[in-house]
């Protein structure tokens, strides 16, 4: 685009203005949409402006793109903590931790398309070619997409919270028989009850 200093600026702050944004609104979509619907959405918009923009040749097009990525990123990776909630406990640690290792996989796979694509043998990288690289960026998040809509479910603590205990109830029993647990009517008693001394101390400190 042969864009100056100040419109460069405002390309690359878009991105992390749509993040910070996302980020702050993440608590809010939980206690409205819960969470499976915000994290699907958000990877959906990633995967969708991600190809718009590179179809529509015009910057101000390209920034508006970055800033609704971004938004769907800032959204989407405050969700991380609910994989607690569903990922069995032998599991849990490995997945949960190896996050970050993925975090620099995903850099490594896009310096690897640009360097396989955008030739540098003349000493700079050929800007012909990187519609290709940001489309082929964004597999990731389609391939994340596709195995989310198959495996990913609600996470049962919301059920429960927002006064859906059968659907939460049938969450937990799917959770348990994964670690070979058997769920008793007096253990979902019992939890019944910590909600709701939960709830009540929740109500109280907000009313302080």
């Amino acid at each position: 685009y042969g864009l100056s200093s100040w419109m460069t600026t405002i390309m690359v702050s878009s991105l992390f203005i749509g993040f910070m944004l996302g980020s702050l609104f993440c608590g809010y979509l939980t206690k409205k949409f819960h969470r499976k619907w915000p994290v699907t959405i958000s990877l959906i918009e990633i995967i969708f402006f991600g190809i718009v923009c590179v179809l529509i040749d015009n910057i101000w097009y390209f920034i508006f793109c970055r800033f609704m990525i971004g938004l769907g990123v800032g959204i989407l990776i405050n969700f991380v903590n609910s994989l607690f909630e569903i990922l069995p406990s032998r599991f849990r640690d490995f997945i949960i931790g190896s996050i970050f290792i993925y975090f620099r996989i995903g850099i490594l796979f896009f310096c690897l398309l640009v360097y396989g694509l955008m030739d540098d043998s003349k000493g700079y990288l050929d800007s012909k070619n990187w519609k290709l690289v940001t489309v082929l960026g964004i597999t990731p998040n389609l391939i994340s997409l596709i195995l989310m809509l198959i495996f990913y479910k609600e996470s049962p603590r919301i059920f429960l919270w927002e006064h859906e205990a059968d659907k939460g109830v049938i969450e937990l029993e799917r959770l348990a028989s994964l670690n070979k647990v058997l769920i008793t009517e007096n253990d979902k008693k019992g939890l019944f009850n910590y909600l709701q001394k939960e709830k009540k101390e929740n109500v109280e400190s907000q009313g302080e």
